[in-house]
């Protein structure tokens, strides 16, 4: 199921559905590296909905909801691993 994912399996199906598209590729040592957008406000309010149902069975407490959303925001996918796999 989808929340169960590790965020690397997300953005790869998110990527192959269409849902984001890659900016920039970038080849690494060790993997590959991509920038990722999402392509459409139509997506854009697809993917808000689907967290949003995410964020309504978890039923976390809120500063963990603030905490995984700043860590989406900006750009900290560490923390945001971290948080969404329950701190």
């Amino acid at each position: 199921p989808l929340p169960e994912m590790k965020l690397g399996e997300l953005h790869a199906l998110l990527l192959h559905a269409g849902y984001c598209t890659a900016r920039t590729v970038e080849r690494l040592p060790n993997g590959w590296n991509a920038e990722l957008a999402v392509p459409n406000r139509d997506v854009v309010a697809a993917l808000y909905t689907l967290v949003r149902r995410w964020v309504a069975l978890a039923q976390p407490q809120e500063s963990s909801v603030r905490n995984l959303l700043s860590a989406m925001l900006n750009g900290h996918i560490e923390v945001f691993e971290r948080e969404a796999h329950g701190g």
